[in-house]
């Protein structure tokens, strides 16, 4: 846990430092900071050594698709085409299950970088407030999944500067790492008068799709309960909160207002199937992440002093309490702890 415990303090010192407009007066300052911070996210993420709670399925999928590979074997086990292809390649050059792990370390981190550049944020405090959760856990074992969170938060990006081309291309190479990416959906600018149908035809066309693909998603929680979904659902609640603070502010781009405004309908939605139906609520409330970290990264960012010090606090204290009830009172932390690295065996 001390090693966990060391990357997220030194992230934090990181982002308070780079806070300093005296210190760092422009944004490519703080990334000369945050570039470093992401490779070392690169190789702790990328070449952990059975670390994480779905190792041994990723091992295992790994095995499965050797090219060439017979239709049975995908008809038996589906997998998304973009994840296929980093098994296919890394069992053609033996790189193992660490290739392809570092492969998606490397998506995620320069998606992380790359959404602080679109929405202007300070890169390092983005990187602290995602670490506990959607690097130390989402990263560290949903390696399909968090590469499909982390680019779906590019694509939003970029569709709230009205790029929505880029964001239609993105949300598809989403897809072909996850499909619960399929979720980013709801945010297609649809008219007006087309967007009710639409959205209840992609509603139960999604609820077909993942009922196929991820049947356990469905069972309610006496059969597969999440049981950390209220403190995910809770980051999401605070982002929505923060939203409502400044809304005023969002206003003044009508792409971003709407985005915010849809996801704060969908976590209200999310926070009641979280009673019924945990897993699902929790794996699609991943996509929503953003609304927390960029509203918090908004508030350090455009406040006065006094509410932007407040800000920072609670901030750092909702990161370090998520990371010490994850590592410190759930008993699915024994699977990450203690920390292993490939390195380990050269030193």
């Amino acid at each position: 846990m001390l090693t966990y415990c060391f990357i997220l303090t030194a992230l934090f010192i990181s982002a308070l430092i780079s806070s300093d407009r005296d210190l760092f007066r422009n944004q490519g300052a703080r990334f000369a900071l945050a570039v470093p911070n992401a490779v070392i996210l690169v190789v702790f993420i990328g070449l952990r050594d059975e670390v994480g709670g779905d190792w041994e399925s990723y091992v295992t999928i790994l095995q499965n698709y050797r090219w060439p590979f017979s239709l049975a074997t995908y008809t038996i086990l589906p997998l998304e085409p973009g994840y296929l292809l980093l098994d296919i390649f890394s069992n053609a050059v033996n790189g193992g299950l660490y290739l392809v792990n570092f492969a998606c370390a490397v998506m995620i981190l320069a998606c992380l970088l790359k959404y602080s550049s679109l929405v202007s944020l300070n890169p390092n405090f983005v990187l602290f407030l995602a670490a506990p959760y959607m690097l130390f856990v989402v990263g560290m074992n949903y390696s399909r999944q968090s590469v499909a969170i982390s680019v779906s938060f590019v694509a939003l990006a970029y569709l709230a500067r009205g790029k929505t081309r880029t964001f239609y291309f993105l949300a598809l190479l989403a897809v072909c790492f996850h499909f619960t990416a399929a979720t980013l959906i709801v945010f297609t600018p649809f008219k007006k008068k087309l967007y009710g149908v639409s959205a209840l035809a992609i509603a139960g066309l999604l609820f077909f799709f993942v009922s196929f693909r991820y049947p356990l998603y469905l069972q309610g929680n006496e059969f597969l309960d999440s049981k950390g979904v209220w403190l995910r659902m809770g980051m999401l609640v605070l982002g929505v909160m923060l939203f409502l603070v400044q809304r005023g502010r969002w206003k003044c781009n009508p792409d971003a207002y709407r985005i915010f405004v849809r996801s704060s309908l969908i976590v209200v939605c999310l926070l009641a199937l979280s009673f019924k139906f945990s897993t699902i609520a929790d794996r699609i409330g991943l996509y929503f992440m953003f609304l927390y970290v960029t509203t918090a990264g908004s508030i350090i960012k455009y406040s006065p002093r006094p509410i932007k010090v407040l800000g920072f606090a609670l901030a750092a204290g909702v990161t370090y309490g998520v990371f010490f009830v994850w590592f410190g009172m759930s008993s699915a932390a024994a699977l990450w702890i203690p920390y292993r690295n490939v390195l380990y065996r050269y030193f």
